[in-house]
């Protein structure tokens, strides 16, 4: 589990025990595996924007896990790039490697 992605898991989950959902039917809803609703909830795989969203609607969150989503992807991306300070600065450049990481990575 990667610090960070355990908190987005914990909301999930929460939102879930109150719309009555279990992760086989919440699963069904956003047109998911259950085993990959499992470890998004547990922290073992990151949370993708899209996922977040639809997440987001189906359990009438109004925003809340797409933020929590975007705050812990951008906190492991900056994570990520702490151990590269060469390269800190091609964050604001349009490079089209790094356009085209970020665009896979959303």
């Amino acid at each position: 589990m990667t610090p960070g992605r355990d908190e987005f898991g914990q909301e999930l989950r929460r939102l879930c025990e109150e719309a009555g959902l279990t992760q086989v039917q919440l699963a069904a809803r956003l047109g998911y595996h259950h085993t990959c609703v499992s470890k998004i909830e547990s922290g073992a795989r990151e949370p993708r924007i899209a996922f977040a969203s639809t997440a987001d609607d189906v359990l009438q969150a109004g925003g809340a896990l797409l933020a929590v989503a975007t705050k812990v992807r951008a906190r492991l991306r900056a994570n990520l790039m702490s151990g590269f300070p060469e390269r800190a600065s091609d964050r604001t450049t349009t490079s089209p490697m790094w356009t085209v990481y970020w665009r896979w990575t959303a």
